[in-house]
């Protein structure tokens, strides 16, 4: 296998190149016909684990929520993007609705979702809402690979909310931030998040810490990063707009 990150162009056969035409007979699939892998965070009340599962994987440790692979207390990320929510749940945390705020230099969108979300602007609605931090995130080995072989890695959807967002606030976002200032993109930021146990106003609660004192990605990974970027902005920026405009 080619050692070249392979762009979707260059692996296409002769005829389809160049070929422009929208009808491709994929249009009735949206974002929400794709299942998303999240990485989440093993805890008490978590309802998608079986009994089985729950033996396997400790509380507090990481695990995907669609094959349910157990990936332990820490793990090695890139964090391709970032972007902020608004989150609604009923009185027994069914969730209701969401509204998620894009921003990318060129292009913002806001995208709602949710059985309620025909009712996120009624006042009384709009004042049970949560704040949420949202990451697409992929594994450092699997970039390492994929920079290596070719193959594409599978990014994995990661969110905090509540005590966790206070963590975001002070560890990740400052730094992600002064990094930006000097040029440096999100996504070549090597980070390991650690869930540690921590008091909190209700108890306790594994709480993720960040570590990014192993600097960046070295040059042949950052093309397999920002090629995952790039398709990552398309995909939002062309699946967000469910009835609210995309602004250039």
């Amino acid at each position: 296998m080619s050692k070249e990150i392979i762009t979707a162009n260059e692996t296409m056969p002769e005829y389809l190149k160049g070929y422009t035409d929208i009808e491709t007979g994929a249009d009735c699939i949206g974002v929400d016909d794709v299942t998303k892998a999240r990485l989440k965070a093993r805890h008490a009340m978590g309802k998608d684990l079986n009994a089985e599962d729950k033996k396997k994987i400790p509380e507090g440790d990481f695990y995907n929520s669609v094959t349910k692979e157990h990936y332990g207390n820490m793990v090695a990320v890139y964090p391709l993007y970032e972007w902020k929510s608004l989150v609604w749940f009923d009185e027994g945390q069914k969730f209701l609705a969401s509204r998620s705020f894009y921003n990318f230099e060129d292009a913002q969108s806001i995208e709602d979702k949710g059985e309620m979300k025909d009712q996120i602007d009624e006042d009384k609605f709009w004042k049970k809402r949560q704040e949420g931090y949202n990451f697409m995130l992929v594994f450092q080995s699997d970039i390492k690979k994929m920079a290596e072989t070719g193959e594409v890695a599978t990014p994995l959807l990661y969110s905090t909310m509540s005590s966790a967002n206070k963590n975001v606030k002070k560890q990740f976002n400052p730094i992600i931030k002064l990094r930006a200032k000097k040029g440096i993109p999100i996504y070549v930021n090597k980070i390991e998040i650690m869930n540690m146990l921590t008091a909190v106003k209700t108890g306790t609660a594994n709480i993720p810490e960040f570590d990014f004192s192993m600097g960046l990605a070295p040059e042949p990974e950052f093309k397999a990063l920002k090629l995952m970027f790039d398709n990552l902005k398309t995909s939002i920026l062309g699946n967000s707009n469910n009835g609210s405009e995309v602004m250039n």
